[in-house]
């Protein structure tokens, strides 16, 4: 039983704030990548590099510690239900970040290229589209999680998420993002676009795993 404990523990901690630069640009060679990577790292503490701002180390502690703080006065049933619905919550909240990024790529990309504009922006719509369908199972999903359960009144719950979401932002503030201008970083991003849209609807379904589901998982 402790050992499931300190697990999920450990899970809360690297789901704490996930962060998603989605399309940061590299201009020579129009490369594309994902700097989710390299912010989940930072944000996780996986990373050999450790974070240097005050700021942020006292906001991430301030989330750790209140997951544990809230994790304290739960039995074990109640402990995995609440890491259930975190770790949901963040999933939900990294693709929309991802959504963020992307429309800001798209932004730049039209804007600076008038000859593939309307293909990039068209090309949106359908992603925005596809990914908006999981979204609200998922957001729904997460919705009766929490009126299921009464460990947390809704307004606990609500002013945590809020937590989650300012670690988040705080985080993803601190990391540049080279704007997606030139045609080859543009027609790059383009072609990626699918990929992207499958990565982000699979974290989606991913969250409608059933806390009894997952129950069963961590018992295997």
């Amino acid at each position: 039983m402790k050992r499931t404990y300190l697990g999920l523990f450990a899970l809360l901690v690297l789901t704490a704030a996930p962060v998603c630069g989605a399309f940061a640009a590299e201009e020579k060679g129009a490369g594309v990548e994902r700097a989710a990577q390299q912010k989940s790292e930072t944000n996780t503490g996986s990373s050999d590099e450790k974070i240097t701002d005050p700021v942020g180390q006292a906001k991430n502690e301030a989330l750790h510690q209140k997951y544990a703080s809230v994790m304290a006065t739960l039995d074990t049933r109640e402990v995995q239900h609440f890491a259930v619905v975190i770790v949901n919550y963040n999933l939900i909240s990294t693709v929309k970040a991802v959504g963020e990024d992307v429309q800001g790529a798209v932004n730049g990309c039209a804007e600076n290229n008038s000859e593939i504009a309307e293909t990039v922006k068209q090309r949106f719509v359908k992603w925005k589209e596809v990914v908006a369908a999981p979204m609200a199972e998922a957001e729904a999903n997460v919705n009766n999680m929490v009126l299921a359960q009464d460990y947390l009144s809704q307004t606990e719950f609500s002013n945590l998420f809020g937590l989650i979401e300012d670690v988040r932002r705080y985080n993803s503030s601190r990391f540049e993002k080279t704007p997606v201008t030139t045609p080859e970083a543009c027609e790059f991003m383009l072609s990626k676009m699918d990929e992207t849209q499958e990565h982000m609807v699979g974290m989606l379904k991913a969250t409608l795993v059933s806390y009894p589901s997952a129950r069963e998982k961590t018992q295997e």
